[in-house]
């Protein structure tokens, strides 16, 4: 049933893109495949949330399993990722362990971000958000080359376009697309509406 939706939504709809999605299952897992396949069937990219660290007590992980996640760009080459959030980009440090969301201090060089947006030319990088802010930031040494390095990776959206952080809007789970997808569709009011699918 999802699967159909968000066919009708690409074929009928003028949906771009698949985004942002954020469910609490692993990256790698069952449900997930389904998407990337269905992502590349319609040629057109996901954004996925990667999280492995709560905000606050009892929220638990999003698309989780991120250091495993070069085993999904190898087996679909065809499919487009755009990685968005906090385990995105707090491994762009080689150093991080999953103890803090934003991490601070320098950035070890070498860290499995950096290293897939140059050796997956299907992977790339949402820099909205705090995490996207933080990685840039936290190191102004690092910064500079990694730009340059990835310059034609990288894309700035606008994160979650909803009130409450959760993709629902007032009036029910259908609405007008912020973030990455909704910016390249001439920005959320220009865009056709899309449906959110829960796994």
């Amino acid at each position: 049933m999802a699967a159909d939706l968000l066919k009708k939504a690409v074929k009928n709809g003028g949906a771009i893109g698949f985004g942002e999605l954020k469910s609490h299952v692993e990256a790698d897992g069952p449900e997930m495949r389904k998407l990337y396949a269905l992502a590349a069937e319609l040629n057109v990219p996901i954004l996925v949330h990667f999280q492995e660290v709560d905000h606050f007590p009892g929220e638990g992980k999003w698309n989780s399993g991120f250091k495993r996640f070069d085993s999904i760009l190898n087996s679909n080459p065809k499919t487009t990722f755009v990685g968005h959030a906090d385990a995105f980009w707090a491994n762009i440090s080689a150093d991080y362990v999953e103890q803090a969301a934003y991490p601070s201090g320098p950035i070890k060089r070498g860290g499995i971000t950096d290293r897939w947006l140059s050796d997956y030319p299907n992977l790339f990088g949402d820099l909205s958000a705090n995490s996207g802010n933080n990685a840039l930031t936290r190191d102004p040494d690092f910064t500079p080359d990694f730009l340059k390095r990835h310059q034609d990776k990288l894309m700035f959206g606008s994160d979650c376009g909803c009130a409450d952080g959760n993709g629902e809007r007032s009036g029910g789970a259908r609405g007008r697309p912020g973030g990455l997808l909704g910016a390249a569709a001439g920005g959320a009011e220009g865009a056709s509406e899309i449906v959110r699918v829960r796994l």
